[in-house]
């Protein structure tokens, strides 16, 4: 019967074991992934600006053939405010598409050290799975045998009877 009990706990332990080192394996998978997204999500962001960058030039270049075919002043005051005006809408929206890439990928890479400490807890608690298992197959072992009775040696008997005078006169 406890060859049975034994038998039961290494199963059970192994089997813990196992899902234990899947979860890990795909916690580790997701944190790769999740770096990979982190760096599309910086390029994105790139892109983005890049994309704003182009756009403030192109009005820009509008603006100045406007101005130049109706016959206005390219260093007039209004114009020159008009054109400040327009470089500065396009490099904050410029400067705020990168940002939004980075806060994207700071996130991702956030999220991906969260799958390696949710991998590093897996792999503990693959360790621990197998230390129960272990243990449980030990006791289901000692289950089995029967204790047998203990007899305590002539010698022995005799010391504690002197040693209980002994204590007493303390």
């Amino acid at each position: 019967m406890s060859w049975v009990g034994v038998a039961l706990a290494a199963v059970s332990a192994v089997s813990a074991h196992q899902a234990s080192k899947a979860a890990e394996t795909q916690n580790k998978a997701r944190a790769r992934q999740e770096e990979i997204n982190a760096g599309q999500e910086k390029a994105s962001g790139q892109r983005r600006a890049n994309e704003e960058d182009r756009q403030r030039r192109l009005v820009q270049s509008g603006y100045r053939a406007a101005s130049g075919s109706s016959g206005l002043s390219f260093s007039d005051a209004g114009s020159m405010a008009i054109r400040s005006d327009i470089d500065e809408t396009g490099y904050l929206r410029s400067a705020n598409a990168l940002h939004e890439g980075d806060v994207r990928a700071r996130q991702r890479v956030q999220n991906a050290n969260d799958f390696r400490y949710k991998a590093k807890l897996d792999k503990q608690s693959a360790t621990m799975a197998l230390v129960t298992g272990a243990v449980s197959m030990g006791e289901a072992g000692y289950k089995g045998v029967k204790a047998r009775p203990t007899r305590t040696p002539e010698i022995g008997r005799k010391l504690s009877g002197k040693l209980d005078g002994f204590t007493s006169s303390l």
